[in-house]
């Protein structure tokens, strides 16, 4: 899931945006298009880290938290140089988000009701 995030982060827009050069500015509930694929994606693998773990814990969720966090800052890191994409506030904290609604989705799904 992460290579697959860091491959779509990092390949020329024009390939997901019908061969153009600029990139796709669809909204959704007047949030670009991008930045919600930005929430999909980071939710999706921040739960996966929370499903992952053995045991459920606060400090596993809050590492889980941090890695995905780390790891979107070092996409909008590597984006920074290349020509054809563009590093941004806005998709960091959509990543963020994402994040933080994965581990707490999955943080919810594996705390145990007495």
């Amino acid at each position: 899931l992460a290579t697959v995030l860091l491959a779509a982060s990092l390949v020329p827009v024009g390939l997901f945006a019908g061969g153009g050069g600029a990139p796709v500015s669809t909204q959704f509930l007047g949030v670009g298009v991008d930045k919600w694929l930005h929430v999909v994606g980071f939710s999706a693998l921040a739960g996966w880290l929370v499903s992952t773990m053995d045991r459920f814990s606060w400090r596993g969720v809050a590492g889980a938290l941090i890695v995905t966090l780390a790891f979107g800052v070092a996409i909008e890191l590597l984006q920074w140089p290349l020509p054809w994409r563009t590093a941004s506030l806005a998709d960091l904290l959509a990543d963020a988000v994402g994040s933080l609604v994965g581990v707490v989705l999955a943080g919810l799904g594996r705390v145990r009701r007495p």
